[in-house]
């Protein structure tokens, strides 16, 4: 009976709210009464299951993929020199991380969960009496998505105890207190899950925002780089090459609404504007008397900002940083510049702005992998493995940087081998690169990680608090309460 109970309500809770995961035609379809016995019978109920575990992205618009305080981003980008805030709750900004901060644990908190809820619905499509090709389809799906989440798990806070087996999922125990596994058992699995999932996926789905052979394989890629297996790294990028992907010619038509699904983006999270379904990066970004050069009334937090060190590193003439904004128009047509009054930074415009936008909830897709990225993480890997800089790893480094400035390949812009004759040259000249093209996409932290500069950039950038302990964030007290067996990260 207690079982049973518990079932009706991991139904419930998966199945009964909304789970709009994507636009189209992933659309809510809202059940009565949700049982074991009534559901998981048709095709339908099965990609209403799937789309919950896609909302688990999303969570209301303040979901741990998308911009909130407890968010990938956030975490990602904090105490790096691209990105900064105006608050700094609890110490994290400075690094004073402790183990009660929502800030730190939030994410584990929502992800975690979200693990277990994608092995319950992988096992129930395994048993229901649906075609096998669909049921593939979908349980492909989510052994990406569950791979994904459990990743970033790792890279966050190291190697956990992950609910990955059905008598786990069905029956859960209080008596089932598991220690840390090793690096090697989650890379392993990550690792298979990831490379089968990508052999099962199409390369385009019908429906935007689904996992697909590139989204599997750009995550797998991040995690090779993770563990500084640049072979396999290249081998990945050799594979993503080869599915259709390309750069768009102008490089702010990436984040708008009017060119969404265009075909550099490798996944995204789609948007639209509407309350929880929408993307809350203008209300962090902006000063409350921000004046929308398109009419737009924002409910504004001025909370981020482009650190000024970072703003002026740019070549000028360089196009990217031109979606970083050092003045601005206020409600009363004043200009205000923000360096001259003393801000600690720039307003952080990447994605354009929305005409239908409400005021806080943009219709903007939420990028999680695109073309360019790649084609950089080709060009470092290919110089870890290799004894010196080839002319292959500078053109991809020049197919990327040649939109960003005019006239590019007659210009004194264009890089040549004979300026980086070492590897170690070139690494730092990637490093760079990197930062000037994917600032505040979220990836900035893995990057100064795999090459030994996070602590280094983070007291550079004002994180008093710094040290080796934040190469990993804590465990919340809570799940350390709840099972004595997990230990904490080191110096927590």
């Amino acid at each position: 009976m207690k079982i049973m109970k518990y079932k009706i309500l991991v139904f419930l809770f998966l199945i009964g709210i909304t789970f709009n995961a994507c636009e189209g035609d992933l659309e809510p379809t809202i059940y009565d009464k949700i049982a074991p016995s009534n559901f998981y019978k048709t095709s339908n109920d099965l990609k209403v299951a799937v789309s919950a575990i896609y909302w688990e992205l999303k969570n209301n618009g303040w979901g741990p993929y998308m911009v909130s305080d407890n968010s990938r981003f956030v975490m990602n980008e904090v105490g790096t020199d691209e990105f900064t805030m105006r608050w700094d709750p609890a110490g994290f900004k400075s690094f004073n991380w402790i183990i009660g901060d929502n800030y730190v644990y939030g994410f584990y908190n929502k992800i975690m969960p979200a693990v277990t809820k994608a092995t319950y619905v992988i096992e129930r499509i395994k048993e229901c009496p649906v075609d096998e090709q669909i049921k593939a389809k979908y349980v492909a799906e989510l052994r990406c998505l569950r791979a994904y989440y459990i990743a970033d798990l790792y890279m966050l806070y190291g190697p956990l105890p992950v609910i990955i087996t059905k008598d786990e999922a069905f029956y859960p125990s209080s008596e089932n207190r598991p220690s840390r596994p090793t690096k090697e058992t989650i890379f392993n699995f990550v690792e298979s899950e990831l490379s089968e999932c990508a052999a099962d996926l199409p390369i385009a789905q019908t429906e935007w925002g689904r996992c697909t052979r590139g989204a599997a394989l750009a995550k797998l890629l991040k995690v090779y780089l993770n563990e500084q297996q640049w072979n396999k790294a290249v081998d990945i990028t050799t594979e993503i090459m080869t599915l259709g992907y390309a750069l768009q010619t102008t490089y702010s038509d990436i984040f708008t609404v009017a060119n969404e699904q265009n075909k550099e983006i490798i996944f995204a999270i789609p948007c639209v504007p509407l309350s929880a379904y929408g993307l809350l990066w203008f209300s962090n970004a902006l000063p409350p008397d921000y004046k929308s050069p398109i009419g737009i009334n924002y409910t504004a937090w001025n909370g981020w900002r482009i650190p000024w060190t970072f703003y002026d590193s740019f070549e000028p003439g360089d196009k990217r940083k031109l979606l970083i904004k050092a003045t601005y128009t206020n409600k009363s047509n004043v200009t205000v510049d923000l360096r001259a009054n003393g801000d600690i930074g720039a307003l952080a415009l990447k994605y354009g702005e929305d005409a239908s936008n409400p005021g806080q909830w943009a219709g903007n897709d939420y990028i999680q992998f695109r073309y360019a990225d790649i084609l950089l993480c080709r060009a470092e890997a290919l110089n870890e493995v290799s004894a010196a800089p080839t002319q292959e790893m500078i053109d991809l480094i020049n197919q990327v940087r040649s939109r960003a400035f005019d006239n590019y390949d007659t210009s004194a812009r264009k890089l040549t081998l004979a300026r980086y004759p070492t590897k170690e040259l070139l690494r730092l000249r990637i490093l760079k690169e990197r930062s000037w093209e994917l600032w505040c996409e979220g990836v900035r932290r893995e990057d100064l990680m795999r090459q030994g500069k996070y602590i280094e950039v983070a007291l550079a950038a004002g994180a008093t608090s710094a040290s080796d302990k934040n190469l990993l964030f804590p465990i919340p007290t809570a799940a350390l309460i709840e099972n004595p067996n997990l230990v904490n990260n080191p110096l927590y």
